[in-house]
């Protein structure tokens, strides 16, 4: 292959995942009221040979970015939980706490309530909770003095006709 049909395809798969990332984060903006994301720090992931490439392809700066952005222009917010809440070592039903929990442990078993579930999955129902929990303290959805994020009904709607209600998105009314 070429240099010039090499760089044409690489060109061609860094458009297709900007789509993609445009694409999500637009739809969970249009949504959902709060999104719940976890601070993490991609630098010192990079830094791991063995997550370097799985971590700059997943560009999770850029899905942050777009949501920040994306979440206020829809009337949304972003609540972010620090990078040392232990989401993936708590237990999401009981509150019990795995120390010994290690990155190959793909499923969390609580030892106190018996709850056996997926690790990634254990660790987004902590997020929602902690985000839900940090968010108690925001009078108002984003800086919008709105409670309400648009609606995903009618494309490009400017939620003038189309409105989704916190509760109704699967977030508590503020």
């Amino acid at each position: 292959m070429t240099s010039k049909k090499l760089a044409k395809a690489h060109y061609r798969i860094a458009c297709q995942r900007q789509d993609t990332l445009h694409k999500l984060t637009t739809h969970v903006t249009r949504i959902y009221a709060l999104v719940g994301l976890e601070d993490l720090n991609t630098k010192g992931m990079q830094a791991l040979h063995s997550l370097a490439q799985a971590v700059s392809d997943a560009s999770f700066f850029e899905v942050r970015r777009q949501l920040m952005y994306k979440t206020e222009q829809y009337g949304g917010y972003v609540q972010l939980v620090e990078r040392w809440y232990p989401s993936s070592k708590t237990c999401s039903s009981c509150g019990w706490v795995d120390e010994d929990l290690t990155l190959a442990d793909r499923v969390f078993v609580c030892e106190a309530c018996g709850l056996s579930i997926d690790r990634d999955f254990n660790a987004a129902r902590n997020i929602q909770a902690e985000a839900l929990r940090l968010v108690a303290d925001v009078p108002v959805v984003a800086s919008s003095e709105r409670k309400i994020a648009c609606g995903a009904e009618r494309s490009g709607s400017l939620c003038a006709e189309s409105e989704t209600v916190c509760c109704e998105a699967g977030t508590k009314v503020l």
